[in-house]
């Protein structure tokens, strides 16, 4: 079996707070000289608490598949007292700051994918949709990834959505399914049909909306499941194995340029 490595490096710093990166590798991953895939993952939490642990397993299986993987810490209110907006600011700078140590990480920073879990899975979608709304937008390097993998995200942040208390106001600045245009990377959505924190409707009507401006974005339903159906929960779930193994092969065809996003994608995987 693939050795797999992780090591940490500090990527932002406040008066307050120094936030890690948590960097998987395998031996399986590029050799000096050449440059990997790279996955930045982000946990979930309702942007209150949450750790990069929830991913750690997932880091460990993609890095045996020779990616290298990225499970930031960030902002969240319980232990910084922040908004979610802080979170946000904090996902667009972990790519960013990913991509500007790609030497070094010896990745592709032309084969960056982002991926999140509910409230990380609105991170994750949020570096793709608001790269505007940053604290440095002079900044040369994007924090827009290649392609997103998203389980059971929060994509509506209003009444109709989750979360909208607290954005204090704000929740429609937010709210990715309210600002959709054309050009946003490839998209692969995981959700459970009984979920009763995202309900199974914002992500069918996000589909409908990346593909209605010519996005490429495809939603795998799970019958009768609820929210955090894809979690490890100690190698227990079969589902953890079953959504892995459709995360993997889409990440592997984005990054190898070979993307089967069709109707026909959930048999073929």
């Amino acid at each position: 079996m693939t050795e797999v490595t992780k090591t940490e490096a500090v990527y932002k710093t406040g008066q307050s707070f120094a936030l890690r990166l948590h960097i998987f590798r395998g031996t399986a991953a590029a050799a000096p000289g050449a440059a990997s895939p790279v996955l930045v993952i982000f946990h979930g939490g309702g942007w209150v608490a949450g750790r990069p642990e929830q991913f750690f397993p997932h880091a460990r299986h993609f890095a045996q598949k020779g990616f290298v993987v990225v499970c930031p810490e960030y902002r969240v209110r319980n232990e910084h007292g922040a908004t979610p907006f802080e979170g946000m600011a904090d996902a667009r700078s972990a790519i960013r700051w990913t991509r500007k140590h790609a030497q070094e990480l010896r990745i592709d920073p032309g084969r960056l994918i982002a991926a999140g879990g509910s409230a990380g899975g609105h991170l994750a979608l949020c570096t793709a949709v608001f790269p505007q709304y940053d604290e440095d937008p002079e900044t040369p390097v994007s924090c827009i990834p290649d392609g997103l993998i998203l389980f059971n995200p929060v994509v509506d942040t209003t009444a109709h959505g989750f979360g909208e208390e607290r954005f204090a106001g704000r929740s429609p600045e937010a709210s990715p399914v309210h600002h959709i245009r054309p050009g946003l990377p490839d998209t692969l959505v995981l959700h459970g049909t009984d979920d009763t924190t995202v309900p199974i409707e914002n992500a069918r009507r996000f589909v409908t909306e990346m593909t209605r401006r010519g996005n490429r974005c495809l939603l795998i339903e799970y019958p009768r499941q609820i929210h955090g159906f894809f979690n490890y929960r100690d190698g227990e779930n079969p589902l953890f194995t079953a959504t892995l193994d459709k995360a993997v092969t889409f990440a592997t065809d984005l990054t190898c340029g070979t993307t089967r996003l069709t109707e026909s994608l959930p048999d073929e995987l």
